[in-house]
């Protein structure tokens, strides 16, 4: 019935990739919930770790349609790096500055901003076709989520805010590298009713109180010596 559905909306000439970034959110925003509660993967948000993963899906995407895995590892890899490395040193020069947040986040923006002109006209330079046609729409949404990792310095700090903008870049490239396998897009296509079966996973993965396995491994070692004490008591 759903692909019956489905095909419909495509015979009425909307857009696949419409019908397909639509079928995938939900998908991936279950990921994001499964690595936090089930892994113990931490991330900043959801939001960003969603924005980052269809940022590089988009930017690996060509004007045929066809999505070119390693286009969004490279390019997406250039353009996060840069664009978070710019945002946060230029924080630690604004923190010293008495301005106020959003504009302090507008200065961090049109810096990172630049950083970008000077990355396209490098490839210019050096006559790196893909890059200069980079995706507008990708570097907007990677800008837009330099926020976040802002955010996340000024309320955590240095040391854990690196972790969790790691992790989320980590997560993000490996929903990516799953979005971009066309027997992926295939499959969901066919069986469109994965929206419904990612309802009911979330309701278990939301209602699950057992330990994360990032916390069943980083407590195994106590737990065996508490058996094997248990066991084999001192005399």
């Amino acid at each position: 019935m759903f692909e019956t559905f489905v095909q419909h909306l495509i015979e009425a000439r909307v857009p696949e990739y419409t019908i397909i970034l639509l079928l995938y959110l939900p998908l991936v925003s279950l990921v994001v919930t499964f690595s936090r509660y089930i892994i113990g993967w931490k991330s900043l948000s959801i939001y960003s770790s969603i924005l980052l993963t269809f940022a590089l899906y988009h930017m690996s995407r060509d004007v045929s349609g066809e999505v070119f895995l390693i286009i969004g590892l490279v390019q997406g890899g250039i353009l996060i790096f840069f664009s978070s490395l710019v945002a946060l040193l230029l924080q630690i020069f604004l923190a010293e500055i008495r301005l106020h947040y959003l504009a302090k986040i507008s200065i961090a923006m049109s810096f990172v901003t630049i950083v970008i002109f000077m990355l396209l006209y490098f490839a210019s330079e050096v006559v790196n076709d893909t890059f200069i046609k980079l995706n507008p729409i990708s570097v907007l949404i990677v800008i837009v989520v330099m926020e976040i990792f802002i955010r996340s310095y000024i309320r955590k700090g240095w040391r854990k805010s690196l972790i969790l903008i790691a992790n989320t870049i980590g997560l993000s490239y490996v929903m990516f590298i799953i979005l971009a396998q066309n027997s992926f897009k295939e499959f969901v296509l066919k069986h469109p009713e994965v929206i419904i079966y990612s309802i009911v996973l979330n309701i278990i993965i939301g209602s699950w109180r057992g330990l994360r396995i990032s916390e069943f491994l980083r407590f195994k070692d106590i737990h065996s010596t508490t058996f094997y004490d248990s066991e084999y008591p001192k005399e």
